[in-house]
């Protein structure tokens, strides 16, 4: 299947000696037919292809691979993310690839990365399902004439292909390989391969991870980041783990919508790299988020795990309490108020938004540099284990058990992370750039425990920031973590600014800071290594871990 033609991949040979058949740039129409006649999914009433990805979602770094064959260790980030490869354990691998590829279809999608004609990389994007075909061309820019497509396939311009087979398991007694999931990336043959996951995201994920790689090199900044800008041409960007909200709050009725998820920052401002939107679309209603909601109601949308009638064939997605990993794909087109221009401005305000399931962190806090840069790498990401199965009704917290995830932020990168810190620190610096946290996820009272912050006080936050509305409010310094708290924020409930005041129990509260704090500085240090030395030498300031945690250091605007 894989043939190699000047160091990349072949499609030509694809077709002519493994495959039975190749489906070259389907329309949606078509992919819509071949996904139906598949059995890989169902049209629901509003429009949409329903299809089941089951439970897969982003996979553990330690099943990331790259082999062994490329110059330039100083740029590529070698870690438990980017784990070595021997080239003759990963031809092996290729070689049952391409016994696996015979008598098989694929479908291949001819694309462009970057909503920029200067920034523009042609990928190519091969799927054994009709679906994936879908999920890529919703995703990444087409390249509308078919002939345009034939001509870069035929040139000999670089490009790079991500092949996605699902069928095929990597066996780890024979492969040495930590499971039966595995992505692949070769740089030497320019091919990234996504062994063994249905989860449709690893695509966007592993593009991203090669453009990290190509921009970096020409110390060009790439974020996983949304964005927006305003009627005054003011750009806003949102990082954060997935599922933290980037694109639900930057899909805002009072700004434009530049991009989702993926961006780079060039000298001249901010470019998209995506064409569309992946979301996660768990509880969503025409309430709560109407644009996005009517945008995954329709013709050309795919939807992910949704309970759906056999009968009406109506969608059931808008009580699901994130049980069933529905998630949503479409294009950007289909929201009423984006803004598609190649380049926008630099950013005046950069946030980054923490899910925080403890309940610790308040709605809004304002950081320094070395604070936005430590959350650029760390993400303030973790997730909440429950030790209690759901028949126990001990309301203890001393049961919740919370596991950092320092660097999943950047688990994308395959460029070596002190650089892009840098190149954000030279940004942040020379563009006089506004650096705030968002807490998108509890407050006071850990999951579980207590309701999800609204939208709309999350939106009242980050308006209140844009506007310049806390720009002459005095501020607190947030125990602990450090953070710059207004002691008011326009159309913010004041308890929201201080979580203690939501706690059931104050003295478990201090408690469970001081536990977050304590899993945050421990996982850090294994990453320490990873940070620039400017950040590295801040962190006593960022996280205290001999400051005291009584009960009335999370006193303040009492």
């Amino acid at each position: 299947m894989f043939f190699n033609k000047d160091g990349a991949l072949d499609l030509k040979s694809l077709g002519e000696q493994n495959a039975r058949q190749i489906h070259l740039n389907y329309s949606v129409e078509l992919l819509y037919e071949e996904i139906l006649k598949r059995r890989e999914g169902k049209l629901a009433k509003n429009g949409c292809v329903v299809v089941n990805s089951c439970q897969f979602s982003q996979i553990s770094p330690e099943n990331r691979y790259i082999v062994k064959n490329f110059e330039g260790e100083n740029y590529v980030w070698l870690s438990d993310n980017n784990q070595v490869m021997d080239e003759d354990k990963f031809q092996k691998i290729f070689n049952r690839m391409i016994a696996y590829a015979q008598n098989k279809e694929f479908f291949v999608q001819h694309l462009y990365a970057a909503n920029n004609s200067n920034l523009k990389i042609p990928i190519r994007i091969i799927t054994e399902t009709a679906r994936h075909s879908l999920y890529s061309k919703n995703i990444f820019t087409p390249i509308d004439n078919l002939s345009s497509a034939e001509q870069i396939e035929n040139s000999d311009e670089i490009l790079f292909s991500f092949v996605h087979i699902p069928g095929f398991n990597t066996i780890p007694d024979i492969d040495g390989t930590k499971s039966q999931i595995s992505i692949i990336k070769d740089l030497k043959k320019k091919v990234v391969f996504i062994c063994g996951t249905d989860y449709a995201g690893e695509i966007r994920q592993a593009v991203f991870s090669i453009l990290n790689y190509i921009y970096g090199k020409q110390s060009v900044l790439t974020l996983r980041c949304s964005s927006n800008i305003g009627e005054q041409g003011d750009v806003a960007l949102f990082l954060g783990q997935s599922g933290a909200g980037k694109t639900t709050v930057a899909i805002d009725p009072d700004r434009k919508l530049i991009g989702d998820h993926e961006h780079c920052w060039t000298d001249s401002g901010i470019v998209s790299l995506l064409n569309g939107c992946y979301i996660n679309a768990s509880n969503m209603t025409n309430e709560n988020q109407p644009e996005i909601f009517s945008s995954i109601n329709r013709y050309g949308a795919m939807i992910e795990n949704a309970p759906i009638d056999n009968e009406s064939r109506e969608l059931n997605i808008e009580n699901d309490n994130f049980k069933l990993n529905i998630k949503a794909s479409f294009p950007l087109s289909f929201l009423p108020n984006i803004n598609r221009e190649e380049i926008h401005s630099h950013p005046k305000n950069i946030f980054h938004l923490a899910c925080d399931k403890s309940g610790v962190f308040p709605i809004i806090a304002r950081l320094s540099l070395e604070q936005a840069i430590f959350s650029f790498i760390s993400s303030y990401a973790f997730s909440t284990f429950e030790m209690y199965n759901n028949n126990n009704n001990n309301n203890n917290n001393n049961n919740i058990d919370y596991k950092i995830d320092i660097c999943s932020a950047i688990s994308a990168f395959l460029l070596n992370p002190k650089i892009s810190a840098n190149l954000l620190i030279n940004n942040i610096k020379k563009h006089n750039v506004k650096c705030w946290l968002i807490n998108t996820g509890w407050i006071g009272e850990p999951m579980g425990k207590s309701d999800q912050i609204k939208i709309s006080y999350v939106r009242a936050a980050i308006n209140a920031a844009i506007s310049g509305a806390l720009d002459n409010v005095s501020y607190d310094i947030y125990p602990v973590f450090q953070f710059e708290v207004p002691k008011e924020c326009p159309a913010v409930p004041s308890s929201y600014l201080n979580p203690i005041t939501l706690a059931g129990d104050q003295i478990e509260f201090s408690i469970r800071a001081h536990k977050l704090a304590e899993e945050l500085i421990n996982e850090y240090s294994k990453f320490e290594n990873e940070m620039p030395e400017e950040i590295s030498k801040t962190l006593s300031i960022l996280i205290s871990n001999d400051q005291s945690l009584h009960l009335e250091n999370f006193g303040f605007s009492m």
